[in-house]
């Protein structure tokens, strides 16, 4: 047997190199018959190179538009051709015009995407904020969701919209942008996340997870984006808002009987509010349930509460990986 076809390869490494989440391989593999893993001796998935390779010009070919039920029985030489040709029609955009540096922000370091991908990604950005100065939502809408279909879920959610609201803040503060522009790309933002949410379908088992924003934190945008790697992750994720104290969140984890709690905490959590929050919440979870928190405040929060049972993910990426592993133990 050549080493390309030998399955050895268990289904998180799958999803760490073509971005598929594990529902959606086990989906794929029951509805169209894309690859057929072998088994392990205690019943887990084992996967081939090729299987990978397959797999992962199948989830880059997705981002052409096309469907899985249209792409399923695609030889790889024509998802190529797919692929090679969506690239080459990618449209230019530049925000000169506008006054905006579109070099004042450099993509994160974190990411793993190709050159192309980046590109796309920049353009993306300077279009959205083109379309943002003349206030036209529309626009705004119409070029998130090409973003969406050409690069894919976890590059928009990874790349393109930190780098929107880093342009955002950048532009406002050389004051080329009001606050009311950051009030409306926020409101635009958060709608098309929640569109995302609600258009991912999970089987009624899944495991389940409650996203939420505790009392004295404001902003929702990053918990969205959170709720969008939960649900792709496989865990049906139910977003509750912001600003919500902490027996409100407890409560409504043990009436779902929730595996994970995700929070976002943006605000220092030095105060005396967030504190006492925190420490009420992580009292009445249950032991069942791991709480995952994420944004620039809960890294501080770990440095000083070294010994806490709060998992903390610096990104998107990482927060995945956490929801995949814990997953793949449920």
């Amino acid at each position: 047997m050549s080493p390309d076809n030998e399955k050895i390869h268990p289904i998180a490494v799958v999803q760490r190199r073509t971005g598929l989440s594990a529902h959606v391989l086990r989906k794929w593999e029951d509805r169209y018959a894309l690859v057929t893993p072998d088994r392990s001796e205690t019943g887990r998935r084992l996967y081939s190179e090729n299987d990978i390779a397959r797999l992962s010009l199948l989830s880059r070919a997705l981002r052409t538009g096309r469907t899985i039920g249209q792409l399923a029985t695609v030889p790889d030489e024509r998802l190529i051709q797919y692929i090679e040709q969506d690239q080459n029609t990618i449209i230019p955009g530049a925000v000169s015009e506008a006054g905006i540096d579109s070099s004042s922000t450099t993509m994160s370091s974190k990411t793993t995407s190709s050159s192309s991908d980046d590109t796309a990604v920049m353009e993306a950005a300077d279009r959205f904020l083109m379309h943002l100065l003349q206030y036209q939502d529309r626009e705004m809408d119409m070029t998130l969701q090409e973003s969406l279909r050409q690069l894919g879920r976890y590059a928009v959610i990874d790349q393109l919209i930190p780098l929107i609201m880093r342009k955002i803040g950048n532009a406002w503060q050389n004051g080329k942008l009001r606050i009311s522009h950051e009030h409306l790309a926020t409101f635009r933002l958060e709608t098309f996340l929640v569109r995302i949410i609600d258009s991912i379908t999970l089987p009624l088992h899944a495991p389940k997870a409650v996203s939420a924003v505790l009392e004295g934190q404001k902003h929702t945008l990053g918990t969205l984006a959170a709720t969008v790697s939960s649900c792709s992750s496989g865990y049906r994720t139910q977003f509750l808002g912001e600003m919500l104290p902490a027996e409100e969140i407890a409560s409504v984890v043990q009436t779902l009987d929730a595996k994970v709690l995700i929070l976002s905490i943006t605000y220092p959590f030095r105060t005396e509010t967030l504190e006492q929050e925190l420490q009420n919440l992580i009292r009445m979870m249950p032991t069942s349930t791991t709480i995952i928190a994420g944004g620039d405040a809960a890294v501080a929060y770990q440095q000083q509460h070294g010994a806490s049972p709060i998992v903390i993910t610096e990104d998107f990426v990482c927060l995945r990986k956490v929801l995949q592993n814990m997953y793949q133990r449920l």
